[in-house]
């Protein structure tokens, strides 16, 4: 693998005479040629006259690790055929043994090696260790070493004594356009030609040593603009200071944090991160996926496997690069028992290859995106392939605050205040924020004017039409209750926020989870149940009757507390004298299970019914502090946690703050 990172070398090279580093032959080989210039640059003229002993010869990458096998043999007068017919000390001449080192080979085969030295050392033999990675080798072999040699990199000296070679009569050569860096064996003896003009030689150099293109994916914002992600930004500087060491020959790249796994749900911005990155740290850009792979060709198992083979030898030859894999949850787990699992298995096992160091990942920073880490086989979160993870959340009201100000810039009305408007779309992910900005640009254009408060507004509630007065404050009622209801557990659940800012089909919301570090208990899931209808029951006794907002599609009030309940009574198994496990169903199989078993709906409907009456008990107890804050939030528009517990404290009425101890589960 070619690699773009330099090494330091600590011996200057010296004056080089082409005409001894090689002899001249019909089968002229360019990289041989400079492979032996290499070795010249360091041990100069005791090149034959090196006491027995063992030497490390350090190499730019793999690529030069044969070139500078055979340049060894050829110094030391050793034949190369067969690998086995040496001059012996009795000869006159010490007896040379040459071990290659890839950065691919087996760790085991280094072990190995320690032996085969001590082998050699015992007959007062030469033994050369050519590696292009000194952390591969034992490190007993490199503290027993007479000496290291750093081999340079290819340089204009080595370049003008080659061309000198090639056409000894040759006039001044100028080097402009040549990528020094990039000259390989490889390279070498693709731009030569047996006859060849200097001029054709240096053109052909200039085409294959030309930097190869960087691949990003859209236009890249700087990471520096994405706001929310403090962990990822965090973990990208480590990664940047990480790579700088490395190309200074002071880290090596065993101890570089190598694989990151982005989750989070979908428009948390994993693709423009990984992106974000990538340019942040000065590294190419190579994006893939499962669905890539396999609408390559036919679509077979083979085509598959070559083709996610292809992207990884892509990034390879563009390294230093970051290879970013997105949705890595449909390459599946090995431990489904499917049809099809022979192919998941296939797969898997492919990709742990690909991934592991031992397939010349140098320079190579792998991304992983889902939006289901649990679904990932484990083998690729362990240490050493994808193994930092960090999970992506939706951006808290700063953080949106600066999504709003970078997206519409100059764009927006002086009036506006961002504020209040990141406010009224807590909730939203950072792609949410995007498309609301475009439509309140399009909003903004028709009228031809700068970006208002309206535009924005219309945006996040999805149009121009305003609710009227009595939707908005049952709205208020139905999230009142809700937040009024959550405030009851604060052991077991947590409030962020509440609005009235429809959205789609939503009239309003509240952000309500279970508490963070909290144990899923039964008293805690009976706790969400509770709040889950709250707004049900705030409706009813307050208004005298239930909109349709309580129910309905899937992700409803209801159909989330049925969906809860359900998982109580079939994967928690929380009822005692009956230990038996179901798997977690979708609504649908849910539907039909109800159907087929009609004592787990009556066991579902009557956890569903006591915590709606319990619920109901609450708000009626608090019926004067509901409607107070319904009243504030029809104003406000959007409500955080902070900001209602202020409202329940100004209250004149004290018992309104009593109801944590009056109203919780077991009181």
């Amino acid at each position: 693998m070619q690699n773009e990172f330099e090494f330091p070398t600590s011996n200057p090279t010296t004056e080089l005479d082409a005409t001894d580093a090689a002899e001249t032959s019909a089968a002229f080989d360019c990289g041989d040629f400079l492979a032996e210039l290499m070795i010249r640059s360091l041990v100069n003229n005791s090149v034959n006259h090196l006491p027995h002993g063992l030497y490390i010869f350090r190499v730019k990458d793999d690529e030069w690790c044969y070139e500078i096998k055979q340049a060894l043999w050829n110094l030391y007068h050793v034949s190369s055929t067969g690998g086995s017919r040496r001059r012996m000390v009795d000869a006159g001449l010490q007896y040379v043994q040459i071990f290659q080192l890839l950065s691919n080979d087996d760790r085991r085969d280094a072990l190995h090696l320690v032996k085969k030295v001590q082998e050699a050392l015992a007959v007062a033999r030469i033994v050369a260790v050519i590696a292009s990675n000194l952390t591969l080798l034992p490190t007993v072999l490199e503290k027993a070493s007479d000496k290291i040699f750093h081999l340079p990199e290819p340089n204009r000296k080595f370049l003008k004594a080659l061309i000198g070679k090639i056409a000894p009569a040759g006039r001044r050569v100028d080097f402009s356009g040549i990528t020094i860096e990039a000259v390989t064996p490889a390279v070498v003896r693709l731009a030569y030609r047996r006859g060849t003009s200097v001029t054709a030689f240096i053109r052909r150099l200039q085409v294959l040593t030309a930097p190869a293109p960087r691949r990003e994916t859209g236009k890249v914002i700087p990471l520096d603009r994405l706001h929310g992600v403090d962990e990822a930004k965090r973990w990208a500087a480590d990664l940047k200071n990480d790579l700088d060491l490395y190309r200074q020959g002071q880290l090596p790249w065993h101890q570089i944090s190598r694989g990151l796994l982005l989750a989070g749900e979908p428009g948390t911005g994993k693709t423009t991160l990984a992106a974000s990155i990538a340019a942040f740290c000065g590294l190419n850009f190579v994006a893939t996926s499962y669905a890539d792979w396999q609408k390559t060709n036919s679509g077979h198992l083979g085509d598959v496997l070559r083709a996610m083979t292809a992207k990884f030898t892509e990034v390879r030859a563009l390294a230093p690069a970051i290879l970013f894999i997105d949705e890595l949850d449909t390459v599946g787990s090995r431990s489904g028992s499917g049809k099809r699992d022979d192919w998941w298995r296939s797969i898997i096992n492919a990709l742990l290859e690909l991934l592991d160091g031992t397939t010349g990942n140098e320079g190579v920073i792998f991304i992983g995106a889902t939006n289901h880490p649990s679904s990932i086989d484990p083998a690729l979160l362990r240490s050493g392939r994808i193994e930092e993870h960090i999970m992506l959340h939706q951006p808290d009201t700063a953080a949106l605050t600066k999504i709003y100000r970078d997206q519409l810039e100059a764009e927006l009305d002086r009036a506006v205040d961002l504020k209040l408007i990141a406010r009224m779309s807590n909730g939203m992910t950072g792609a949410d924020v995007v498309k609301t900005c475009t439509s309140a640009r399009r909003r903004a254009r028709n009228s031809k004017r700068l970006v208002s408060f309206e535009d924005l507004l219309s945006a996040i509630s999805g149009g121009d039409e305003r609710p009227s007065e009595d939707s908005q404050y049952r709205a208020a009622i139905h999230e009142s209750g809700h937040a009024i209801v959550t405030l009851a557990f604060p052991a077991a659940l947590q409030l962020s926020h509440v609005t009235v800012v429809g959205r789609g089909n939503s009239a309003g919301g509240t952000a309500m989870q279970q508490r963070t570090g909290t144990v899923t208990t039964e008293a805690a899931i009976d706790a969400y149940l509770v709040a889950l209808l709250a707004g049900r029951a705030a409706e009813k006794l307050l208004l005298g009757e239930i909109s349709a907002g309580s129910g309905g599609p899937e992700a409803s009030d209801l159909g989330r507390a049925t969906a809860l309940a359900a998982k109580a009574e079939l994967s928690f198994c929380m009822r005692d004298g009956e230990l038996i496990w179901y798997p977690t169903t979708s609504a649908e199989d849910l539907a039909r299970l109800f159907a087929l078993r009609p004592d787990l709906a009556k066991k579902v409907s009557e956890r569903l019914d006591h915590a709606y009456l319990h619920a109901k008990g609450i708000i009626s107890r608090q019926v004067h502090l509901v409607r107070r804050l319904a009243t504030q939030l029809v104003a406000s528009k959007v409500m955080t946690y902070h900001e209602i517990v202020m409202l329940i404290e100004n209250q004149s009425d004290k018992e309104t703050l009593r109801i944590t101890d009056t109203d919780a589960i077991g009181s």
